[in-house]
């Protein structure tokens, strides 16, 4: 294993035990927006850092998407 893969085994492990923990937690089910909540609450638990929903650019045929609505209340307010 190359040093640079090592470097980011651990980080990898451990938010691997982090998503199977909020699965215990919550079971199957939930919305996307349940499960993504409580991941956040568990990496903060465990002090491991993290950006939470990050602006990243989209792309399609090399023409940039408009900025998405980040809820689907935003959305459903754009629409009327």
């Amino acid at each position: 294993m190359s040093e640079v893969a090592g470097l980011y085994q651990q980080p990898g492990y451990d938010f691997m035990a982090a998503v199977f923990d909020v699965y215990d937690e919550m079971g199957s089910g939930c919305l996307e927006e349940v499960y993504y909540e409580s991941l956040e609450l568990e990496l903060a638990s465990r002090t491991m850092p993290f950006i939470s929903k990050p602006k990243l650019p989209l792309f399609y045929k090399g023409r940039q998407f408009r900025p998405l609505p980040e809820t689907w209340l935003e959305a459903f307010c754009a629409l009327n």
